[in-house]
């Protein structure tokens, strides 16, 4: 029997109760036959497995809290649903502030080494300027490598935080592969 035409003589067959309900339980068994199709198994096996229509209508009307299942089912899978979107959303702005703090980190590693080096080739070439501008250069060679050490260390700040983020990540594509291959 193909997934149509189980889901119509299930409905049909399901007229003792309240059509929005009917429209809840469709929609369920209409889910659980497509997550089986998309594991693997075909239409006919696992609509084979299901039990007759007659089966189910009666397993309904016996178990009172059939619907209320099938419901906390439906919000779990909008719950795991906007977990996972959250989760991307996360993923995304982290990796775009990572990418901005790793631009930022960059300049000031940039600027710093620069500023250090031009301050120091100029205390040493010119000889014949006032202790005062001395004493700028040299502060803007220790602001230059000052700018060197915070870029420094935001960077190996950034690529450890991005390493436990990778790791955790393997881990959870790890177990989740271990999990379908069971």
């Amino acid at each position: 029997m193909r997934k149509r035409e189980f889901l119509n003589q299930l409905e049909k067959r399901l007229n003792m109760i309240r059509k929005a309900e009917i429209d809840e339980i469709v929609r369920y068994y209409d889910e659980l036959i497509q997550d089986a199709v998309d594991n693997g198994e075909t239409e006919n096996d696992f609509i084979a497995k299901l039990g007759s229509v007659d089966d189910i209508v009666k397993t309904i009307q016996e178990d009172e809290n059939f619907i209320t299942k099938i419901r906390e089912r439906s919000e779990f899978t909008i719950r795991n649903a906007i977990g996972t979107t959250t989760r991307i959303i996360g993923r995304l702005i982290f990796a775009f502030v990572s990418f901005v703090l790793v631009v930022i980190a960059f300049s000031f590693a940039v600027s710093g080494f620069a500023s250090a080096v031009y301050a120091t080739v100029l205390v040493f070439i010119e000889t014949d300027v006032s202790t005062s501008i001395t004493m700028m250069r040299v502060g803007n060679a220790i602001l230059g490598v000052g700018l060197l050490l915070i870029a420094i260390g935001l960077m190996k700040w950034y690529f450890d935080i991005a390493r436990r983020a990778f790791d955790k990540l393997l881990q959870e594509i790890e177990k989740r592969l271990r999990k379908e291959s069971e």
